[in-house]
C-alpha cells in the first residue's frame, strides 16, 4: 500500500498546519487533506511536484510503500507493556510472559474505531508538531506521553465488578 509521508515531513520541517502548506504551494486544502491521510485514488503529478519542491525532497520521501495483507491489517501485536519502575518513573518493557506477547485479531467494528482514532491522533500530532512525543501508543496523554497504567485498568475493573 502506498502511503503519504506528508505528516512526518511537516513535523520535520516545522510546518504546523495544512493551511501553511496551502499558502506555500497554492494547492487546495481538499487535495492536501487527501494526501495527508492517504485517501483517494490518486495524486496529480503537479501536487506531488509542488510538495517535493516545498520540502526539497524526492518522490520516494513523499510517498512510502508498506506491504500489507488485508487480514494482517486487522491484527495487532502486543510488543511492549508499561511498568512503574520507581516512585514516578514509567518504562516500556517486553511483556513478562510468552502469553502476553501476542497478536490479537480485531473485529471489523473495533478496527474501524481504531482507524478513526489514529486519524484523530494524526491531526493532534500535526497541530502540536515537535511538542508531541510520539511513542506510537493507542491511548496516550495530551502530548503523546504514556498514561499511568491504572488510568484505564482501574475504571475497567470497577465496571466488570459491577456486573
Amino acid at each position: 500500500m502506498i502511503q503519504s509521508n506528508l505528516p512526518v515531513l511537516m513535523a520535520k520541517h516545522g510546518v504546523r498546519t495544512l493551511a501553511e502548506v496551502v499558502r506555500q504551494t497554492g494547492l487546495s486544502r481538499t487535495m492536501l487533506t487527501a494526501v495527508c491521510y492517504s485517501r483517494g485514488k490518486g495524486i496529480p503529478f503537479d501536487t506531488m511536484d509542488a510538495l517535493c519542491e516545498m520540502f526539497g525532497i524526492g518522490i520516494g520521501e513523499l510517498l512510502i510503500y508498506k506491504k500489507t495483507e488485508k487480514e494482517d491489517e486487522k491484527k495487532h501485536s502486543i510488543r511492549q507493556t508499561l511498568y512503574r519502575t520507581g516512585a514516578s518513573k514509567l518504562q516500556f518493557q517486553e511483556p513478562k510472559t510468552r502469553g502476553s506477547k501476542r497478536v490479537i485479531s480485531l473485529p471489523d467494528y473495533a478496527f474501524a474505531c481504531l482507524r478513526k482514532h489514529k486519524a484523530e491522533q494524526n491531526e493532534i500530532k500535526l497541530r502540536l508538531g515537535n511538542a508531541y512525543n510520539d511513542y506510537d501508543l493507542v491511548v496516550a496523554g495530551k502530548y503523546g506521553e504514556p498514561l499511568e497504567p491504572g488510568y484505564i485498568a482501574s475504571p475497567f475493573k470497577k465496571t466488570r465488578a459491577g456486573r
